[in-house]
């Protein structure tokens, strides 16, 4: 999970998105009993972000050696939905 927040934060810092929140099984792990999961949900705030933006995100990702797969994201074995 360390990753994918560190990988969150330079999204914001490159300017790729403007902030996140982590939804889904693991945010409501912060308010309940741990449960078993295999995906995080991410809710990005791209208010702001140029459409043309995206690809560079698609670009970041590449860069970094991640691809998506289907709908989803394989982040240090984490899939991410998109």
């Amino acid at each position: 999970m360390q990753e994918i927040v560190k990988l969150l934060n330079e999204l914001i810092e490159k300017n790729l998105i403007k902030n996140y929140a982590v939804g889904g099984s693991i945010g409501m792990s912060f308010y309940t009993e741990p449960l078993v999961t295999f995906d995080v949900d991410v809710f990005v705030d791209v208010a702001g972000v140029e459409v043309s933006s995206f690809n560079s995100l698609y670009a970041f990702f590449k860069e970094k050696g991640y691809e998506f797969k289907g709908q989803h994201l394989l982040v240090e074995g984490i899939y991410l939905d998109r």
